[in-house]
């Protein structure tokens, strides 16, 4: 049984990819309700491995809508992106301290979160599954997740979002 503040985590940050993805989406309300359903399903059964266990509970917390991260609208884009960016490197410390196979798995697990959520809800102007800006986005989430990204800039110019 894996521990609940682990589950925590990865949940969190599955909803951080999500809400990555969620800022830089064009979906049409009806896609933004799709891709809700895809990340309440937790987008992707977990495969066989190490971390099985841990992402099964999670998938389990995540369909039952407790993953313990704030609301924020669609419409907010930068502070989807801020508490998004934020929620992923929350995991970092986690994924630090477990074996790398099992790491691995949970970065691969939450990256396919992101693939899932950007896939579920198609581009409303261009009709493409998954628009550059959601690529864009979902390549961001594995870059932060394999702590190769730092904190940016606020686009006001003030503070600085996310931080490892």
């Amino acid at each position: 049984m894996p521990a609940r503040k682990d589950v925590t985590l990865v949940a969190r940050a599955a909803m951080g990819a999500t809400y990555c993805v969620w800022a830089a989406t064009n979906a049409s309300p009806l896609g933004l309700l799709r891709q809700v359903v895809a990340m309440r399903g937790g987008a992707a059964a977990p495969s066989d491995g190490p971390a099985r266990d841990l992402l099964a509970a999670t998938r389990r917390t995540l369909i039952a809508g407790r993953s313990g991260v704030p609301s924020v609208g669609a419409d907010q884009s930068a502070r989807l992106r801020e508490v998004g960016e934020r929620e992923l490197r929350g995991v970092l410390p986690l994924l630090d301290r477990m074996p790398a196979d099992e790491a691995e798995q949970v970065r691969t697990w939450l990256v396919d979160v992101a693939i899932g959520v950007a896939g579920a809800g198609p581009d409303r102007s261009t009709d493409e599954p998954i628009n550059a800006a959601e690529a864009g986005a979902i390549e961001r989430v594995g870059e932060i997740l394999m702590g190769r990204v730092g904190p940016v800039e606020d686009a006001a110019g003030g503070g600085v979002t996310g931080g490892r």
